[in-house]
């Protein structure tokens, strides 16, 4: 029953359910960015996601690790190829990559010096101790691993709570329900502290492991050559500016999408209820010659269909700003002006190989929030003499 509305599902078939539905994932990271469109204050960023092969029935496609900064109203989800876009969500979720698996330690590179024996000792402890953070570094990442499982199993339990109405249930069983609950959220209780409790510890063993490692390599500094002290200042500044930009929040969008029976140009926007069905795309496994004729045509059991999706969004912390260059030559009495721009990102997300596109509006869209810009009166007078009183400059 392609194009109505979703029915709402209950609590037991959501849990009962959702696990059984075919998943994909998808980082942000390692989708293409189409195009970027840079405004004076904020962007519009597009990204594609080709060749989404679907099973038969309800699918589940999830992107994950969109920038805090962005709006989350703003997220849209276009597609081509058969298939219906029957819900989707938006979720600001915990960052679970570590910081220190996406952006690894460089190397030592004292074996670089061949001409450089002394130190080696040094180098040893300096490696010794690399070692030791990198293991630190793994428990952490299961650590982590435990706490966010818990912390979603609780979100999940108190969820399940709340749909329990008391007019459907008897009073033998809400005790019943009431005691499990209390029985689960206890153990979920203590599984979430122990590993917050461990992943304190290690923290700061990981802290003095560090302070450990720059001690002894800095017993060695005067041994060293001065291009490896300049570059491992690089790589000091580096991290820094990469840390400053580390979200510890991401949105995660989940798009929900069945096999289609008709064919309809359409889009999806966050908060959609609607069933929308996706253009049609050469990627998909069916006849060319039917789907030219204009007849619909419906997957079977045995094939998958396979789609391309395009996510749009708007994000803050990015913006331009004009710049010139005024080359003057008195020579020639001449002036040459160079319009440049100046762009910033720190939106944590990277922007490769895009199309680039620079704009002056500022009231496309800023939003929900967005009000209605003010036109200010520009007065003009005019000046008694040459003095520069600034009669002609508006002063908005």
């Amino acid at each position: 029953m392609f194009g109505a509305p979703p029915v709402p599902e209950t609590t037991t078939s959501m849990f009962s359910n959702s696990s059984d539905l075919p998943k994909q994932v998808y980082n942000l990271k390692d989708l293409s960015t189409t195009s970027v469109t840079l405004y004076p204050t904020w962007a519009h960023v597009t990204r594609d996601i080709q060749d989404i092969a679907l099973a038969p029935g309800a699918n589940e496609v999830e992107i994950y690790g969109l920038s805090p900064s962005v709006d989350e109203h703003s997220i849209q989800i276009e597609g081509k190829g058969f298939a219906t876009i029957a819900d989707m969500t938006v979720e600001l979720v915990p960052n679970l990559e570590i910081f220190e698996g996406v952006h690894p330690e460089e190397e030592s590179e004292a074996n670089d010096d061949e001409d450089d024996g002394q130190g080696s000792e040094e180098d040893t402890a300096v490696r010794g101790l690399e070692d030791e953070i990198k293991e630190l570094q793994f428990k952490v990442t299961q650590l982590t691993e435990e706490q966010n499982s818990a912390t979603v199993r609780l979100a999940f339990l108190d969820k399940y709570a709340r749909s329990v109405s008391a007019e459907h249930n008897s009073p033998d069983d809400m005790t019943k329900l009431l005691q499990k609950y209390q029985e689960d959220r206890a153990d979920i209780f203590v599984a979430h502290s122990a590993a917050s409790r461990d992943l304190a510890e290690l923290k700061e063993e990981i802290k003095e492991k560090e302070k450990a490692k720059e001690k002894s390599r800095g017993s060695g500094k005067k041994e060293g050559p001065a291009p490896r002290l300049e570059k491992n200042k690089q790589a000091e500044y580096v991290k820094r500016e990469r840390l400053r930009y580390w979200p510890k929040k991401v949105y995660k969008v989940i798009v929900l999408l069945e096999t289609p029976s008709v064919e309809t140009p359409s889009a999806s926007c966050r908060g959609s209820t609607d069933s929308v069905t996706l253009a049609h795309s050469p990627r998909s496994e069916v006849s060319r010659t039917t789907a030219e004729l204009g007849k619909p045509v419906a997957s079977t059991a045995s094939e998958k269909t396979t789609v391309s999706l395009t996510l749009s969004y708007v994000t803050r912390e990015a913006g331009w700003s004009p710049r010139y260059d005024v080359k003057i030559s008195s020579t020639t009495e001449t002036a040459t002006i160079i319009y440049r721009t100046e762009f910033l990102n720190r939106t944590s997300e990277t922007w490769k190989d895009a199309k680039l596109a620079f704009s002056t509006s500022q009231t496309s869209y800023q939003g929900l929030d967005d009000v209605i810009p003010e036109m200010h009166v520009w007065r003009v007078k005019l000046s008694k003499s040459d003095v520069a009183d600034q009669g002609l400059l508006s002063r908005e």
